[in-house]
């Protein structure tokens, strides 16, 4: 190479790039100008020798360039306007890498051992774009305004360039910046605290349903995804569920004590103030939304628990804020769904062996079904409604316990129907003339006796009959 007539001409030229860029550091438009011819001497550089040091070196020259420019036009006084009016040139780095990539069949970075990171004409660029990434992240960080496009884009772009190369770990960090944003967008301000725990939920349902949704697609062959598609499946599936917890875990540290609001409204004493409302309708939205988003997971993966949780959420949410906001007291607006939603637990945990947590469930229900309506028809003023409902409970028990051939319903049900007609004939009762009641029951009795002593054979193979048949029931 010594040997070479070129070489003196080629140092002269390439080292006078360097000094005139050296003598432009304090003059920003002539700077510009001067790393702009540098970049074009370095590219064809790379060009004619086939050395990708060249290429990077035009890569670096052309956006110090656009440094200088932006210098210029006093853009760079607020450094984290500077690093979103840079990202334009992240971009093109980044697509010209790519172009680099696919001309040269070089395949993804990731793909082969660690050999495969330093070798080919694309890998000078994406080093490139990953530092440009991390400085004008570092940036624009604490920044709530131009940050936030910074990270957005940033997300999008390694979003793009996982989706590319199909390597499921770049999506995690695509789902952080994701969060990164939404911090930065709440550091403004005159936004309310409280509603950032909602816009988590909202972030963590969205990661889930896209990957649920993605996980549902590929299972039920709705489309054939490639590798590029799978890789985002199970990074925004724990980004979403690892999201909402800690959206749960933010909104009841934020929120309200609910403990002491129930036993202020059981002791009939004034609610909420005004700060109490805007923190219970978030803790309402972020139990609504998590509710969905583990409906979803529950329904794609097939986890009963994570669907009983996931119920339990909506129900909860339903709850307070038909009780506290909207003022709805009356308590079978909240019974009745809570017993229903326990019957049915029951019934799938029964349909899949699970008997002992069937047992469980149902009694629960049965219980605050008949319980709620009970203690209403004998301590409301007017309870000869709940006294209907009660005993159209009772009697849909008894029917469902003969139709899944089970004798716990069936019971329950006789006695909730006694019940119910006992506790509305004692105040009739009491206050009926005495002499009356007594000779009513003994009529009773006779006429019972009487048709019990006639029909004693065929009430006593009755009883054996069905003694035998609800042997059979569980």
């Amino acid at each position: 190479m010594l040997n070479w007539w070129a070489l003196p001409w080629y140092v002269l030229g390439y080292g006078a790039t360097l000094i005139s860029v050296m003598f432009s550091l304090h003059d920003a438009p002539r700077l510009t100008l001067t790393l702009v011819l540098a970049a074009v001497a370095y590219a064809l550089a790379a060009r004619r020798f086939r050395l990708r040091g060249w290429l990077l070196a035009s890569a670096v020259a052309t956006q110090a360039a656009a440094l200088a420019g932006f210098d210029v036009l006093g853009w760079l006084d607020y450094a984290a306007r500077g690093a979103m009016l840079f990202l334009p040139v992240t971009l093109a780095t980044a697509l010209l890498g790519l172009i680099f990539e696919r001309k040269q069949a070089e395949g993804s970075p990731f793909e082969g051992g660690w050999q495969r990171v330093a070798l080919g004409w694309s890998r000078p660029l994406y080093d490139l774009v990953a530092v440009d990434v991390l400085v004008a992240q570092c940036v624009a960080l604490f920044d709530s305004g131009p940050g936030v496009v910074v990270s957005v884009v940033h997300a999008l772009l390694l979003g793009f360039m996982a989706t590319v190369w199909a390597q499921p770990a770049i999506p995690y960090t695509s789902a952080a910046l994701g969060l990164v944003a939404l911090l930065q967008f709440f550091a403004r301000p005159g936004v309310r605290p409280t509603d950032f725990p909602v816009a988590l939920a909202v972030l963590s349902f969205g990661y889930g349903l896209v990957g649920y949704g993605l996980a549902h697609a590929r299972r039920k062959e709705l489309f054939s995804p490639v590798a590029a598609a799978r890789v985002w499946e199970k990074p925004l599936q724990r980004a979403g569920l690892l999201f909402s917890v800690a959206a749960l875990g933010l909104a009841t540290m934020m929120g309200v004590d609910i403990i002491t609001l129930s036993i202020r409204a059981l002791l009939g004493l004034s609610l909420l103030e005004a700060a109490d409302v805007v923190a219970l309708q978030m803790l309402v939205g972020v139990l609504a939304i998590t509710g969905l988003l583990y409906l979803a997971a529950a329904l794609v993966q097939r986890l009963a628990w994570l669907g009983y949780a996931a119920v339990i959420l909506l129900l909860c949410g339903w709850s307070l804020e038909w009780f506290f906001i909207w003022g709805m007291r009356e308590p079978q607006w909240y019974a009745v769904p809570a017993g229903v939603y326990l019957l049915g637990v029951g019934y799938l945990e029964w349909i899949q062996n699970r008997r002992t947590l069937a047992r469980w469930s149902d009694r629960a229900g049965l219980v605050l079904l008949l319980f709620s309506s009970f203690w209403q028809s004998m301590t409301e003023p007017n309870g000869w409604p709940y006294a209907l409902l009660m005993g159209a409970e009772a009697l849909a028990i008894a029917w469902w316990g003969s139709a899944r051939r089970q004798r716990r319903f069936l019971y329950f049900g006789v006695v909730g129907v006694i019940l119910d007609v006992a506790g509305q004939s004692i105040e009739p009762l009491l206050s009926a003339n005495r002499w009356i009641v007594f000779g009513v029951a003994g009529l009773i009795l006779v006429t019972v006796a009487v048709f019990v002593e006639r029909r004693l054979e065929a009430l006593t193979r009755l009883s054996r009959e069905l003694r035998e048949r609800l042997e059979e029931w569980e």
